[in-house]
């Protein structure tokens, strides 16, 4: 709630025309049924980049991760993905961000 509440003080048009949308869930697993994406933005700490999203990026596409351990320092990653699906990724800059939610499998 608090975030679609922010995001709609200043880019509500962005939420009410579904170009942007919200999720709370496994941030490993990501959203399989809706892909592939041009673009995923990552806003919570991975180990490492999780290849299910890599999976799920459109050739061509981007995504925005920061990976490392919690409370030290991380690294946000680009990854891209080219129009024959061969993958790169390039370090950005240095962060500090909470931990992505893994949902422990029954």
């Amino acid at each position: 709630k608090l975030s679609h509440d922010n995001v709609s003080k200043g880019h509500a048009d962005l939420l009410e025309s579904s170009c942007l949308q919200l999720e709370v869930g496994d941030g490993w697993k990501g959203r399989p049924k809706e892909a592939p994406f041009d673009a995923i933005h990552v806003g919570a700490a991975a180990l490492e980049v999780p290849k299910a999203l890599i999976d799920q990026l459109r050739p061509g596409g981007r995504m925005v991760v920061p990976v490392g351990q919690t409370g030290k320092t991380q690294a946000f990653m680009q990854v891209d993905k080219d129009e024959r699906g061969a993958v790169s990724e390039k370090k950005l800059v240095d962060v500090m961000y909470v931990p992505l939610v893994k949902v422990a499998e029954d």
